[in-house]
């Protein structure tokens, strides 16, 4: 059974490395004026790379590598000199190539202080009572096969989707009896509402996996430790109903409920990077950078502590750790209701405090590079920021049973008035305009059935998501699309093509003003084709057409669809070529969004 702590033991941080066999050190006394050989350094160096499988890109990288190498080298050995009587050891890790800057730009986010930005934070979960205690002395669910092997993030900032991943794999192999491998970039990919490879929130990965309705395997969509295209065909493997928040310094609590299963956990990892083993003990801090999960606790020689699961591979391997005041909690339960950080969302009471509002804020503006020209204009989109948060918690609440969730994405800072202003056209009233309008398409026949579903993306016939930024251009950026898309079809080339050369040359066009996409078709064909991209750049302004641009996709013309016809729109979109194997003409389509929704629309 595990003892209370008194007051005086709030002190420290401990940590103990249980898994693999440690990096031998080198040979010799480091009892005191222990010095390395030029030749003992390059081949602990040689020796290190085949151990971790590294490669430099050429001898220039490779000797900067060996100078950081031969830095934390003697860092090493002054650390580890008996004398000091550590109670852990530092060694020759996956990371012993990188300055502890290059660690914590790449394996951390920037440090939190979570007492002042959950200064009045709720838990979910009750607090133990006097009775209340924990009845095993040790747990390690990895005994329990309730623990995959270490996974690797790599240069990905996503510790928070890796303890998510390993508490729901946890989770599901108490309940189920199968430990399943889940998938990490899954998250990294197909959250909108998460940060992909920037540092971000677990609850936002346990969000995700219940929106979603389930997460895939790793087998099935393998770890990439970068931001990719989301798969379509993924699997809904392992779901949750919900996650809470546990109570914060309250070891006992805690206890109970890894006795229960894996927990998600916040630390400060700034001095992990060359951890080897033993118990590692550093300052009791409020401030967290890096997420890990707990899987179990236990005690040696009289000093307890907890058993986490790291997220840097194999060879820097797993380690227990011994937490006397935790700060930021979250625990994955199976058959609750919805869990937030602050309360319940679902009785219409949910309210974030104004430290909360802030550091989103802050947060948002270095995932969307936004900067301000005065503290003035700043505290304006605060405010704006603030508003759009509100009205996004209040649609996204369960019981709304919307089929679109909104979120922060890059125009969070605007007011719906701003964002119709900037991105869209007064509204245009179709069957008025074009009311004796008569299609330049045949309407389907009764036999010309189209497939179940497509998905151009799949095949190759779509590029990237661009930005219009502040050019009224929607209409060109449209019609490149479409000579993109049918430009791949037919020659197997997926190319992008240049909005820019559209909105500077066309000068039957209204450049950066609302306009109509055909008159895009017109140019293109009028000017036997358009250039690409990267020879004549987006600049979201209305410039000089170029002179020296070339020709490089053309169209033999544009067709109008039937409207009011949803079969015949999926016919067009089912085919590419006709019966000769020609270039079929492009077509478009005009929808009415709602402007809100389009406005911060993040899926559905």
């Amino acid at each position: 059974m595990l003892k209370s702590r008194n007051a005086s033991s709030f002190t420290t941080l401990v940590l103990l490395l249980i898994l693999s066999s440690t990096w031998g050190s080198a040979r010799g006394d480091r009892s005191g004026g222990f010095v390395r050989s030029e030749e003992e350094v390059k081949w602990l160096f040689e020796e290190w790379q085949v151990k971790h499988d590294k490669s430099y890109q050429d001898l220039g990288e490779k000797q900067k590598r060996l100078e950081i190498f031969k830095n934390n080298l003697l860092y090493i050995d002054e650390k580890n000199r008996p004398e000091h009587n550590h109670s852990f050891t530092v060694g020759l890790n996956n990371l012993a190539d990188l300055t502890n800057e290059e660690y914590r730009s790449i394996y951390l986010s920037p440090p939190m202080n979570m007492s002042e930005l959950f200064g009045n934070f709720i838990p979910d979960l009750d607090l133990p009572s006097e009775v209340d205690q924990v009845q095993q002395a040790s747990i390690d669910w990895r005994d329990m096969g309730a623990v995959t092997p270490v996974k690797n993030q790599d240069g990905c900032a996503s510790c928070w989707a890796f303890t998510a991943v390993a508490t729901v794999e946890g989770i599901n192999a108490i309940v189920t009896g199968d430990l399943i491998s889940l998938s990490e970039q899954e998250i990294v990919d197909c959250d909108d509402l998460g940060t992909h490879c920037q540092p971000g929130w677990t609850s936002r990965a346990y969000d995700y996996i219940q929106r979603n309705m389930g997460i895939d395997t790793d087998a099935n969509y393998p770890y990439t430790a970068q931001q990719g295209v989301c798969k379509a065909d993924r699997n809904q493997v392992v779901t949750i109903d919900g996650h809470a928040n546990a109570p914060r310094n309250n070891e006992m609590a805690l206890s109970r409920l890894v006795a229960r299963q894996p927990v998600g956990s916040a630390v400060d990892a700034t001095d992990f990077q060359l951890y080897q083993g033993g118990i590692f003990k550093g300052p009791c801090t409020t401030t967290v950078n890096h997420a890990v999960t707990i899987v179990g606790y236990d005690s040696e020689a009289g000093e307890d502590y907890w058993i986490i699961k790291n997220s840097y591979g194999q060879g820097w391997c797993s380690v227990a750790m011994q937490i006397v005041s935790l700060l930021w909690l979250l625990v994955l339960i199976l058959s609750t209701t919805w869990g937030s950080a602050k309360g319940d969302r679902s009785s219409g009471g949910f309210i974030r405090s104004e430290e909360e509002v802030k550091w989103l804020f802050e947060e948002w503006q270095v995932k969307h590079d936004k900067s301000y020209q005065d503290l003035g204009e700043k505290q304006k989109r605060l405010e704006i920021f603030k508003n759009n948060l509100q009205y996004i918690d209040q649609h996204n609440r369960p019981e709304h049973n919307h089929s679109v969730t909104v979120g922060l994405n890059n125009l969070a800072d605007l007011t719906n008035e701003e964002y119709r202003s900037i991105y869209l056209s007064p509204k245009l009233n179709m069957s008025r305009l074009f009311h004796n309008l008569i299609p330049d398409l045949d309407l389907p026949t009764e036999v010309d059935q189209p497939q179940a579903s497509i998905d151009w993306r799949d095949m190759g016939a779509v590029g990237p998501v661009k930005n219009q930024g502040g050019c009224a251009s929607c209409w060109a950026f449209t019609a490149v699309a479409t000579v993109e898309g049918i430009n791949a079809i037919v020659t197997g080339n997926l190319i992008f093509l240049s909005e820019q050369e559209i909105v500077d040359c066309d000068d039957l066009g209204t450049h950066c003003k609302p306009g109509w996409i055909s008159r895009a078709y017109d140019y293109i064909q009028r000017n036997m084709g358009i250039d690409t991209e990267a020879n004549y750049p987006y600049t979201a302004q209305q410039g000089v057409c170029k002179a020296d641009r070339n020709q490089e996709v053309t169209i033999d013309g544009y067709a109008y669809a039937p409207r009011n016809n949803e079969r015949a729109v999926d016919s067009k979109i089912n085919s590419s070529k006709n019966e000769e194997g020609k270039m079929l003409k492009p077509m478009q389509k005009a929808q009415e969004v709602h402007y809100q929704e389009a406005h911060i629309s993040h899926a559905g």
